[in-house]
């Protein structure tokens, strides 16, 4: 899933297509320290967006799961 490229934090659409078993490719800014953990950050470029989209699998999908449970978990969080 292809998400927003402009503000640099992850929004709802993102945290959801997680959620749904769908990696996502999205601009996360380094800038931000809640979002360290998350295994994208600073795609801004055509071609590092292209290359991204490309090399999407699995593992991305695993990395960015294991960043929503352990920062997004409603009973382990709050």
């Amino acid at each position: 899933m292809i998400d927003q490229f402009k503000l640099g934090s992850l929004g709802l659409v993102s945290l959801e297509g997680i959620a749904c078993g769908r990696p996502v490719i999205t601009y996360v800014s380094s800038q931000y320290e809640e979002y360290r953990e998350f295994p994208l950050k600073d795609l801004q470029t055509e071609e590092e967006i292209a290359e991204t989209v490309i090399k999407a699998d699995e593992k991305l999908w695993e990395a960015e799961y294991a960043y929503l449970i352990n920062n997004h978990h409603p009973t382990e969080n709050y």
